[in-house]
């Protein structure tokens, strides 16, 4: 009898075996493929959102810092306006309130506009005496920016302070003007919505 067929079945064996371990090992190394994929997308994934998250807070504190820097600058116009209808009569101290003071700040039908003009220390001239009691003005400056509450809303206040003189004597005056914070918070809305849209649909086609 012949060897030649057990060899060949030895080697057709050997021959499977070899075949079965490289379907394995290729089994094996497409799921690493797979798995290594995988984490790079959940990796993608992350940095997208956390881009997205830093870039939403940037917005955020950008949208409200220039929504205040818009509407401080109508405050402090108006409270200098009033600041310059000041006048002297004698030892007696008049305001003769400019309209165009609050014409300027009558831009949202929601917003309600609060003033006050005092007499350092704090003897009320005219206005509410109760708006804004602890606004201070830093060392060396004559306006001043504060937020608070009047008759149970939230405002954001502009104060500026004169020296001037009634009868031979230096007085300071300060006036303050405040109002309720709609219009700026819809500014600070609408300044989100323009920034964050197309930054949302970048994001979405990166994903």
């Amino acid at each position: 009898m012949s060897a030649f067929p057990a060899n060949t079945t030895r080697e057709g064996g050997e021959t499977r075996e070899k075949a079965s371990g490289q379907a394995a090992g290729g089994m094996r190394g497409l799921a690493r493929g797979h798995s290594i994929q995988r984490r790079l997308a959940i990796a993608g994934g992350l940095s997208v959102l956390a881009f997205l998250g830093l870039m939403a807070l940037v917005v955020l504190s950008f949208s409200e810092r220039a929504s205040n820097e818009a509407y401080d600058r109508l405050l402090l116009a108006s409270a200098q306006s009033i600041a310059d209808a000041i006048r002297i009569n004698g030892t007696r101290i008049d305001v003769d309130m400019p309209i165009p003071a609050f014409s300027m700040l009558s831009i949202g039908k929601e917003d309600r506009i609060f003033y006050r003009v005092t007499e350092e220390p704090g003897a009320t001239i005219t206005g509410y005496p109760d708006l804004m009691p602890g606004l201070a003005f830093a060392h060396g400056t004559d306006q001043a920016f504060a937020d608070g509450r009047h008759l149970g809303e939230p405002v954001r206040a502009a104060a500026t302070r004169r020296l001037i003189s009634a009868g031979g004597e230096p007085r300071r005056i300060v006036v303050v003007v405040a109002e309720t914070r709609e219009s700026r918070e819809a500014l600070a809305a609408e300044i989100r919505t323009y920034a964050l849209l197309p930054l949302l649909a970048v994001c979405l086609a990166a994903w």
